[in-house]
């Protein structure tokens, strides 16, 4: 037998599964639907977390990229500073260079100077009255050694000779006494001797017999005059400072 589908009650058996499963479905739809919000809501708080990171790293690293900019402009400071300050010692240095440069070449020039002034003063005392030669050739030797000594420098050179040079200017104002040996004629005899600065040269023997005074012309001792011992002796003590200065008439050789 045959139904009609436009039956009201066939359509309503029909209708009544669907109004029955039409709760569950929504229900399930709902919850998925929630669950879904839910992990969005998650998703989202996790990007926030993550934006929140990367903008404190991205402020950490602005803080960390100006740090090293103020850093790299006081390197830059620094080196500007320092390469002014080299430049400045690099001058100095040159100019030292130079000064020591003309320096060698100064003290290239002075040595040859110092020993002719050495060969100077030795003629001169080889042509000078004959008095304390033995003391006088003896510092001319202590230069010639201090002139080949490589560790004296060349002011301790200069300062010894111009010693020895002022020593010898001092003997032309001074008169003094002193003992020594008397070589005349191939004999030696101790004598008191009397030097009245660079002019006149006496001895005076110690038995006080016999005097005589330096020719410088015939390069030789002349006898002196017994007359004159006893002024001669009396010079003598002048010169030691044992008896007051008083004028003394000794004969002295006629100007050159």
């Amino acid at each position: 037998m045959n139904r009609n589908w436009k039956d009201p009650l066939c359509l309503l058996c029909l209708l009544l599964p669907g109004f029955a499963a039409g709760p569950v479905l929504a229900s399930d739809t709902l919850g998925r639907v929630i669950e879904s919000r839910i992990e969005v809501q998650g998703d989202n708080i996790d990007t926030q977390k993550q934006v929140d990171s990367l903008a404190e790293s991205t402020d950490s690293m602005a803080e960390e990229y100006r740090r090293i900019l103020d850093q790299i402009d006081a390197a830059r400071a620094r080196n500007e500073q320092t390469g002014r300050r080299i430049a400045r010692q690099e001058g100095q240095l040159a100019s030292t260079g130079r000064q020591l440069e003309n320096l060698r070449h100064i003290r290239e020039g002075l040595t040859p100077l110092l020993v002719r002034m050495v060969d100077v003063l030795e003629r001169f005392v080889a042509l000078d009255l004959p008095f304390l030669m033995v003391e006088r050739e003896n510092r001319i030797a202590r230069l010639r050694r201090i002139m080949d000594d490589p560790g004296t420098g060349i002011p301790e050179k200069y300062r010894r000779i111009a010693e020895a040079y002022q020593i010898e200017l001092d003997y032309g104002r001074t008169m003094e006494a002193y003992q020594g040996i008397l070589e005349d004629e191939g004999r030696t005899i101790p004598a008191e001797f009397l030097r009245v600065g660079r002019v006149s040269l006496y001895y005076l023997t110690p038995d006080g017999n016999h005097a005589g005074r330096w020719d410088k012309a015939g390069n030789r001792w002349l006898p002196l005059s017994k007359d004159f011992i006893p002024t001669l002796a009396q010079g003598i003590r002048v010169a030691r400072n044992q008896v007051p200065a008083d004028l003394l008439s000794l004969p002295v050789p006629a100007p050159e």
